[in-house]
């Protein structure tokens, strides 16, 4: 199983985790994931009325969405 299937099983769990403003997240490895990633987030985020790459974009700037990709 890779990340991204892992990550769109628990979608809706990780999007509650990531909106807390003490949770910072890390994501690392092969850059072929992140389209996964961000699907299954763009969904979770979408079910509140919330435009994921908007999010993604504050989380960046307050220094809590951390991705090292190759």
């Amino acid at each position: 199983m890779y990340i991204q299937d892992r990550v769109a099983e628990h979608a809706d769990e990780l999007w509650q985790l990531i909106k807390d403003e003490k949770t910072h997240t890390y994501i690392c490895g092969l850059r072929g994931m992140e389209g996964g990633i961000d699907e299954a987030l763009s969904a979770a985020a979408a079910k509140e009325g919330v435009n994921w790459k908007d999010y993604q974009k504050q989380l960046k700037k307050a220094h809590r969405w951390h991705v090292e990709t190759y």
